[in-house]
């Protein structure tokens, strides 16, 4: 913590000036603020449980099952764009010189 020039001089004795004693007070407080909570180190030590619930699994099951299908969709897309514009198969109709 940086002192002013006279607190400086004197920084062995526990008397400061105002800004200096108001400095200090703040650093005190965020020091004892910032020290970490016994409830937080509680949490995290505490074993994760998880619910075995039927509807929770089937719904789980579903939302998984719906995220492939999407995935799927968009590959094919992708590889069906991907044929259509790097091979003579694709689309046919290009713009002649006179269309452009």
């Amino acid at each position: 913590m940086a002192l002013c020039g006279i607190c400086e001089d004197f920084s062995g004795s526990s008397v400061f000036c105002e800004k200096c004693s108001q400095d200090q007070e703040n650093s005190a407080f965020v020091e004892s603020q910032s020290k970490p909570e016994s409830n937080y180190d509680k949490v995290l030590s505490e074993p994760v449980v998880e619910i075995q619930d039927p509807k929770k699994q089937r719904l789980e099951a579903s939302i998984e099952k719906r995220e492939k299908m999407y995935m799927a969709v968009v590959i094919l897309g992708c590889v069906f764009l991907g044929f259509c514009l790097f091979t003579d198969i694709g689309f046919q109709r290009v713009l002649s010189a006179l269309e452009v």
